[in-house]
């Protein structure tokens, strides 16, 4: 198992085959393109990488001085690696499972989610749920596959959670 992962302050999982640090969009949808090129049975997307980035970041800190009185931010848009890199690398018998976090109708957005990048499986999540919030420590989910809602989590913590619904996915992905 590789892990393709952002800065993030915590130890890395124990059994990694590998781990692949990235800083930008560009950096993960590299990586994951690679991983997918070496071979793989499943790929899981457990974070989406934002929509977009700083057209011309700075290397230094840009002054006020230097902005005038409006500052306008241009962005551009990052790759979007389930759309884009995913069907590029992808090979009989990979197995790929998308996050969608939604607000409003959350099951028919992930849905059409789901279906539009080709996913085997998408968990959604609505952060405005009492309960499953990015600070809270519980949280929940709904899984869903091309027929739907497959299956609701309870309100628990995260890291039962994250083990509840990688038993889940695995039951109903065998044969």
């Amino acid at each position: 198992m590789t892990l393709i992962s952002g800065p993030v302050a915590r130890v890395a999982p124990r059994g990694l085959a590998g781990l692949v640090p990235v800083t930008s969009g560009r950096d993960m949808a590299d990586a994951v393109g690679k991983a997918l090129s070496a071979g793989a049975d499943w790929l899981i997307m457990s974070a989406a990488v934002a929509d977009f980035t700083p057209a011309a970041p700075s290397a230094t800190k840009v002054k006020k001085e230097t902005l005038g009185d409006v500052w306008r931010l241009e962005l551009a848009r990052n790759p979007d690696i389930l759309a884009e890199v995913v069907p590029r690398h992808r090979t009989d018998g990979l197995r790929v499972v998308g996050f969608a976090l939604e607000t409003g109708d959350v099951v028919a957005r992930a849905q059409a989610k789901l279906q539009a990048k080709g996913l085997d499986f998408i968990v959604a999540n609505d952060p405005t749920a009492a309960g499953a919030g990015f600070g809270d420590t519980d949280h929940q989910v709904r899984l869903l596959g091309p027929e739907g809602v497959l299956w609701e989590s309870p309100s628990c913590a995260k890291s039962e959670l994250a083990a509840a619904l990688l038993d889940e996915i695995a039951r109903r992905a065998r044969p």
